[in-house]
């Protein structure tokens, strides 16, 4: 999550995003933004270890995301400055 976000950054329709969503570099726009806030507000806070858990993106996905959605937004969190990731995975039945 980004802290101190109220809001998710973008809402996916029927396990898509929306074309209004992305940049000419099929990059998410309003997530590149948002990313690039939280990378400047860890930056001024010194936190730029490359060990932080805080310089971490974790993602959760449902069962049936589609690989290119998952590709799109470790794309735009690269981008942002962002390239370590770690995948969260549920063993539910």
């Amino acid at each position: 999550f980004i802290e101190d976000a109220d809001k998710p950054s973008i809402t996916l329709r029927g396990g898509d995003f929306n074309p209004s969503d992305m940049n000419r570099d099929k990059l998410v726009e309003p997530l590149l933004r948002d990313l690039k806030r939280e990378k400047a507000r860890l930056a001024s806070q010194g936190s730029t270890d490359d060990e932080d858990d805080d310089e971490v993106i974790y993602f959760e996905a449902a069962r049936g995301t589609k690989y290119y959605v998952i590709e799109r937004i470790m794309k735009t969190a690269a981008a942002a400055g962002f390239v370590k990731f770690r995948l969260a995975v549920s063993r539910s039945v």
